[in-house]
């Protein structure tokens, strides 16, 4: 009887273990799998065109590209860069990927702070008040990030040295 309530007990301690590590494997993979995107050619280019796109507001935005109805490469790229980020931050928010990860590897705030201006009047446009919702969640979750850890200015390689 002993050895039967031993073996039960061993199974659950077990099981118990080895979900945790599921889970933590689960987030691992799903992180590589948005690290691995963002590293392609096709994000890469769409990144710098966003970043480097002038403008001072959705007005001038939309009288120096035209409507976001055209589909011009920076409408596509302005599309591309915020839908990744808004899969990013609903992953987040769900807990289905490790925060900390999110906190040292993707550069959120000047990204949102570009397409804030668009995103924003589309909403309206739409009267679609929710729409790229993660991706703030996500900048605002960053801000608060900033403001309770001290940031660091330096790599941490070179901190550690």
């Amino acid at each position: 009887m002993f050895l039967a309530a031993s073996g039960v007990i061993i199974a659950v301690v077990y099981y118990f273990f080895y979900l945790r590590n599921l889970g933590r494997t689960r987030r691992s993979e799903t992180f590589m799998n948005l690290f691995t995107n963002i590293n392609t050619e096709a994000f890469q280019k769409a990144d710098l065109l966003v970043q480097y796109a002038e403008y001072s507001d959705y007005a001038d935005f939309k009288k120096r590209y035209g409507p976001f109805s055209e589909q011009k490469p920076i409408h596509v790229a302005i599309r591309t860069i915020s839908y990744y980020f808004e899969a990013l931050g609903m992953l987040m928010y769900r807990k289905l990927i490790d925060e900390q990860m999110v906190w040292d590897t993707f550069q959120i705030k000047h990204r949102w702070e570009k397409v804030a201006p668009i995103v924003k009047e589309l909403r309206k446009e739409l009267n679609e008040p929710r729409y790229i919702e993660w991706f703030e969640y996500l900048y605002n979750w960053q801000l608060k990030q900033e403001t309770q850890r001290k940031v660091r200015q330096q790599p941490i390689y070179i901190l550690e040295s």
